[in-house]
């Protein structure tokens, strides 16, 4: 009888334990089901700026000091005057946690007596994890006419072609710089923005 006894009270200890783990399993699931019916908003924002700008603003071309760095402060300043920046081409994705969207702008735009086309594709990927960062997949395809590069007559347009994709990690409701490339006397700059709709 003792036997049976013991057998009862690990079966009964058994029994509670897998309780314990099962509600902790359901909540875990409840959390991922939570996440996966919020939509994440992701913004990109392609902008152009002349570095002579930068510089002027205490921005190096090898920043060597943290206070060197370019930063969201600065290209906002360059925007003031568009002759020295201006946002290139702006898109936006909503979708489902784990999901993932796409937009693109095709536009025609005449110089003279030409025609040219301005074409932007922004594709998504993202994920929301529980402790509230945002995982973007991405990749932003643009070919367009130089917002910002004197026009002479007989010479041809200046165009800019940029693409770039990554897998980056994201705080929501926060603009972050998450890639810049420089050609002579210009730079672009990405600049994302994330935000979950509840």
């Amino acid at each position: 009888m003792k036997c049976q006894g013991y057998v009862c009270i690990i079966f009964l200890v058994c029994l509670a334990a897998s309780v314990v783990v099962a509600d902790a399993i359901s909540g875990e699931e409840k959390d991922k089901a939570k996440l996966s019916e919020q939509t994440v908003v992701v913004e990109a924002y392609l902008l152009q700026v002349r570095t002579e700008a930068l510089y002027s603003k205490g921005s190096a071309a090898v920043p060597m000091k943290k206070k060197e760095r370019v930063t969201l402060l600065k290209l906002l300043w360059c925007l003031t005057d568009p002759n020295n920046g201006q946002v290139i081409t702006a898109a936006r994705t909503s979708a489902r946690s784990g999901n993932k969207a796409s937009t693109g702008t095709r536009r025609k735009q005449v110089i003279g007596k030409d025609m040219y086309t301005n074409n932007t594709s922004f594709e998504t990927a993202n994920h929301l994890w529980p402790d509230g960062r945002i995982s973007v997949k991405y990749a932003l395809q643009l070919n367009a006419v130089d917002p910002i590069a004197p026009v002479s007559e007989g010479l041809p347009i200046s165009m800019i072609s940029h693409n770039t994709q990554s897998e980056i990690i994201l705080k929501p409701q926060v603009a972050t710089i998450v890639g810049s490339s420089q050609i002579g006397d210009t730079a672009l700059f990405l600049v994302m923005y994330t935000e979950v709709l509840k």
